[in-house]
């Protein structure tokens, strides 16, 4: 006899990874697949680039257009690029300055001049819509990529890659489904001798599993079922056993590894997001090729079409993305002009203001985004809300020992923060 809550290994365990990988093959075929764009590896992706891009400053920007070039803007156009493969804007001048307003939908007519083109764009509201036609010159439509048989659309990473993305929705869908199964506990105890059918008992049994969900059921022990000696019986049989979702190992290997493949469809290194291990220097190398390799070149493709559209020059910086890679800052800044910045202090050619202090005869720089330059001399770092002496309460070194991270107290008011300092011979004599 075999209760319902005992497991199959030869049926869960042993399906392999083709297996399983041609079973998602098939769903994705047949219409079965999720949405690959609601999966989390994709909004992982979006929201990366979109942050990216959010972090961005916008350089030579005219005074008319600089207020339409926001972070909000900014962030949605890139979670966009990501998700759909483009992002729509009407262009609308109001008081002498230039609004750019997202379209929800957007149809597109014309030859194949796509100066002629027109532009039907749905702008919604919390209580109504409204529809605009508008030619080309009046519609900022940035393209992520575009298919030369279809020019007036933009390709998103996984229109290109789009067998990976079904595999990871349905993988993603497969775990969804498995977790739906009912929890319950079933609760062993000895059975009675009355001799009744063992179908019957299985469908009672089977009847008060479905309808426990998340209780407890009462069962009979494999030893009482038998009519046996329930004092001889194992002590597994007398531990209650949990029912509900138990996906197999091959299944979420799945999931892992159609997930790295997505973000790397997307441009966006498994490292940063925390899919895949890596020390602190690998995850420093994954996010320079992520600027370097996404954000800059996206960046490129905003420029050229608000170039065109607005008539204007401007430039996304990501330079202050990089303050916080001070392991970088600190071992590019061994001499002075070091990394060709003319002497600079260090950080500064990365975006970085910093306050230095002086002490046991070497010299520090502690690196604060937004922070002020100078000098403390001995007296040490100073409170930065009431301007009061500090000590040190914790030390440690991190980035791989080139930067040491204290945290301070105030002996004045209290106020604890948090410093980074790295070691800058150069920068004060």
């Amino acid at each position: 006899m075999r209760f319902p809550w005992q497991r199959k290994p030869e049926v869960r365990e042993s399906a392999s990874f083709t297996d399983a990988l041609v079973s998602l093959l098939q769903a994705g075929a047949t219409g079965e697949a999720a949405r690959a764009t609601a999966t989390a590896a994709v909004e992982a992706a979006a929201g990366t680039v979109g942050r990216g891009f959010a972090a961005a400053r916008v350089e030579d920007a005219p005074d008319a257009i600089a207020p339409a070039l926001g972070p909000e803007t900014l962030a949605l156009t890139g979670r966009n690029l990501i998700r759909t493969g483009e992002a729509v804007f009407a262009i609308e001048a109001r008081g002498g300055r230039v609004q750019l307003i997202p379209a929800g939908t957007h149809d597109i007519r014309g030859a194949a001049d796509p100066a002629g083109w027109m532009y039907r764009l749905d702008l919604f509201g919390p209580s109504g819509s409204e529809t605009r036609l508008l030619p080309a010159a009046s519609v900022l439509h940035i393209r992520y990529a575009v298919d030369p048989s279809r020019p007036w659309l933009g390709v998103s990473p996984l229109g290109w890659a789009a067998l990976s993305g079904k595999l990871h929705a349905g993988a993603v869908a497969a775990l969804e489904a498995d977790m739906r199964a009912a929890p319950a506990y079933a609760v062993p105890m000895p059975g009675g001798q009355d001799g009744g059918e063992e179908d019957d008992a299985l469908d009672g049994l089977r009847a008060a599993i479905l309808q426990a969900r998340g209780k407890s059921v009462f069962v009979e022990t494999v030893k009482g079922a038998f009519g046996g000696d329930t004092r001889d019986a194992p002590a597994r049989d007398w531990k209650q056993e949990r029912l509900g979702s138990d996906p197999p190992a091959t299944l979420a290997s799945l999931h892992d590894s159609t997930a790295a493949a997505v973000l790397a469809a997307c441009g966006v290194p498994p490292e940063i997001t925390g899919l895949v291990r890596s020390d602190g220097t690998g995850r420093r190398e994954a996010y320079r090729a992520f600027e370097r390799a996404t954000l800059q070149p996206l960046a490129r493709i905003v420029e050229a079409e608000i170039a065109a559209k607005l008539e204007a020059t401007v430039r996304l910086d990501f330079t202050s993305l990089r303050a916080g890679d001070t392991a970088s800052i600190a071992r590019g800044d061994k001499r002075p002009g070091g990394g060709g910045g003319g002497g600079a202090p260090a950080g500064e050619r990365h975006g970085v203001d910093c306050e230095g202090i002086q002490g046991a005869g070497r010299g520090w720089a502690v690196c604060r985004p937004g922070g002020r330059h100078r000098r403390s001399g001995a007296r040490g770092m100073t409170c930065p809300r009431c301007g009061g002496k500090t000590r040190v309460i914790n030390s440690r070194p991190c980035e791989d020992g080139a930067v040491i991270r204290r945290r301070r107290k105030c002996r004045k008011c209290g106020y604890r923060f948090t410093t980074h300092e790295i070691e800058v011979p150069h920068i004060w004599p």
